[in-house]
């Protein structure tokens, strides 16, 4: 039982050695393998207490092939020119424990006024709780989205949308500072390495 174990655990290594080791992602399955292998510095989580926090950097590529997922009428190269104006992440929050059925929103709310305030604040206030910090110089978000998820998941995700142009060019890595008002986590920091962000291999199927 040991040794199959064993195996396993080899095959997933080679497999998350091969998605890094590649030199072009010629699909969106691949593109998405690419940025959620955390070996590639392009996905941090952590755990608090009852709560799962990941934060996400979603590359101009994944954006435009999203949208041409969703028939979007305009050309890849357009799509990639007006992405690459953004730095977009996606910060999910979600419980650890998957075995409950309650939705992250209800979680831990004394009253439906309480659960109300909540949802109002994380639909409309999101941007005064996450800023990126490099070289000194603190950005807000422009866009700070909460996705419904119509009660098919448990957590929720925030999209988060950055003018780069904001972004000192010099900057190193990236500080995207979360102050969690909601749950009660405290101060996080999820911290990017520009050369990884950098690194992402050539995406040869929005060519085509």
């Amino acid at each position: 039982m040991i040794s199959k174990i064993k195996h396993a655990m080899i095959l997933i290594g080679m497999a998350w050695l091969y998605a890094g080791c590649q030199a072009s992602i010629d699909s969106q399955r691949a593109l998405y393998q690419w940025v959620n292998n955390p070996t590639n510095g392009m996905v941090k989580s952590k755990e608090v207490g009852l709560y799962r926090l990941t934060m996400k950097y979603m590359p101009p590529e994944l954006q435009a092939s999203r949208e041409l997922a969703h028939k979007s009428p305009q050309k890849a190269d357009d799509l990639l020119k007006s992405e690459r104006d953004n730095l977009t992440f996606v910060l999910n929050l979600s419980p650890v424990s998957q075995s409950g059925r309650q939705d992250i929103m209800y979680q831990e709310v004394s009253s439906y006024a309480a659960y109300k305030q909540r949802a109002m604040d994380m639909n409309f206030n999101m941007a005064k709780y996450i800023a990126i910090k490099a070289n000194g110089k603190e950005i807000r978000p422009g866009i700070a989205h909460l996705e419904n998820t119509y009660s098919l998941s448990q957590g929720r995700n925030i999209m988060l949308v950055f003018d780069r142009r904001q972004v000192p060019q010099n900057a190193r890595k990236l500080d995207i500072i979360f102050t969690d008002q909601f749950f009660g986590t405290g101060i996080h920091h999820f911290v990017f390495h520009q050369k990884d962000l950098d690194n992402l291999p050539q995406v040869t199927y929005l060519d085509k």
